[in-house]
């Protein structure tokens, strides 16, 4: 019916609007973190209104509920993108339990969808960050096994061929993370 496929199309649009806005969030994060200008001691205020800003519209993310399995997933990345904002902005208690809550969702996720590729692949990534944050939190053991099930997935997922240079990043990534903790222990 002619009801049911513009509805179906306005979920398609839905969706589309809703991953871009997901991109920018994450594009704006890796400016926050990478950009030396944003930095800058004077800069400290608006730095923080960015972050503060990609926050809220995080968490008005995370709140999103539904049984549908892309609802799901772009939660459990809003819940990931929370965290990072909170690892960046030196709270990392708030980031530790943002990507406990991330990595929970993601854990659901691969219970109902083994082989989802981009969800392990953000499983890996939020491992990775979740490690460096139990890092900074002093709680080595727990970082150390972070890193290593990120590890352990990015490997898993350089096996497929569709995932290779992704995982290949995420892992690298990791081991170096590892690598650095390990070496800074003795």
């Amino acid at each position: 019916t002619d009801n049911a496929a513009e509805a179906e199309k306005q979920k398609r649009r839905a969706e589309a609007n809703l991953d871009k806005a997901l991109e920018a969030v994450d594009q704006l994060l890796t400016r926050v973190a990478e950009d030396t200008l944003l930095n800058e001691p004077h800069m400290e205020p608006l730095r923080k209104k960015l972050l503060n800003d990609a926050a809220v519209f995080c968490q008005s993310l995370v709140e999103m509920q539904g049984d549908d399995p892309d609802v799901r997933q772009r939660a459990a990345l809003a819940e990931r993108q929370l965290g990072r904002i909170r690892q960046i902005t030196g709270d990392l208690e708030g980031a530790r339990m943002a990507f406990q809550a991330s990595l929970d969702k993601y854990a659901q996720l691969a219970k109902d969808d083994p082989r989802n590729v981009a969800m392990k692949k953000a499983r890996a990534e939020t491992l990775l960050h979740f490690g460096e944050v139990l890092w900074g939190q002093l709680l080595h053991i727990e970082a150390e096994q972070s890193l290593r099930d990120s590890i352990g997935l990015a490997g898993e997922l350089e096996k497929s061929e569709v995932a290779f240079d992704l995982a290949t990043r995420v892992g690298m990534n990791a081991r170096n993370a590892l690598s650095r903790q390990l070496s800074w222990l003795g």
